[in-house]
């Protein structure tokens, strides 16, 4: 028996192990500070959420899922269980955690910019705070144009967030009532806590984009969200969603 091809076969199976065995989710903790507020006029319930509110929450991604995108600089990673809670203010709770098709991870690792975005929608399902929100989406981007070692690469398991290596530290909130009146939280994430990564011996295959992946490159890539209502604009128009109402008062 040839030795070095039994060694070799030991080899790949304890890494193939390995691999499997750390896949999963990966959960952290965050607090942060609202920075802007804004409803349509005649939005039903809105709570008194003002700039002086703070928050408090968590995202949870698997880091098992398959990248769809082939560039060595992106990563897209659809997912199927992730989830965003966020609490304001202590009383508010606009956490998501219905699987939704838009729901997803985002990587850049270039020249220019290190990138990471989840987004969490929530498809037509009612708002756990407020029943009259039919749609609403939660969207969490950091970036990095100084210290462009924040990510390391693409890959969504090498991924280890250090928020202090972020210069964009964005949290934006969009939903519409029943009359399709918008509304919006914009926030600065103050804190950025790794907790825990449930462990799994199953890797869940990814899921195809449902959007092409010149999406993807302008969602991990953009620079930043220009204006307050154009931010939720920003967002809608680049995940395929329809246009709605966009005049907001602050």
């Amino acid at each position: 028996m040839n030795h070095s091809k039994v060694v070799s076969a030991a080899v790949a199976a304890c890494l193939a192990w390995a691999s499997s065995a750390t896949a999963g989710p990966v959960v952290y903790t965050f607090t942060g500070r609202v920075t802007a507020v804004g409803a349509a006029p005649g939005f039903i319930g809105f709570p008194p959420i003002t700039t002086s509110s703070t928050f408090t929450g968590s995202f949870v991604y698997d880091d098992g899922v398959a990248d769809t995108v082939a560039s060595p600089t992106v990563g897209n990673y659809p997912q199927v269980n992730n989830a965003i809670h966020l609490v304001i203010d202590g009383l508010y709770d606009f956490s998501r955690t219905s699987p939704a098709p838009l729901d997803r991870v985002v990587l850049v690792n270039s020249s220019v910019v290190d990138s990471f975005a989840i987004f969490k929608d929530s498809g037509d399902d009612p708002s756990d705070f407020n029943p009259a929100i039919l749609s609403q989406s939660i969207f969490v981007h950091l970036e990095s144009y100084s210290d462009l070692t924040a990510l390391g690469s693409d890959v969504l398991t090498d991924l280890v967030l250090d928020l202090s290596q972020f210069n964009k530290r964005t949290l934006l909130l969009t939903g519409f009532d029943e009359q399709e009146n918008a509304f919006f939280i914009e926030g600065e994430l103050t804190s950025l806590t790794f907790r825990e990564r449930v462990e799994t011996t199953s890797v869940p295959p990814g899921r195809q984009a449902p959007e092409p992946a010149s999406a993807v490159l302008l969602l991990a890539g953009a620079a930043g969200l220009a204006g307050r209502h154009r931010a939720s604009r920003w967002v809608r128009s680049l995940l395929g969603r329809p246009q709605r109402s966009s005049s907001f008062s602050v």
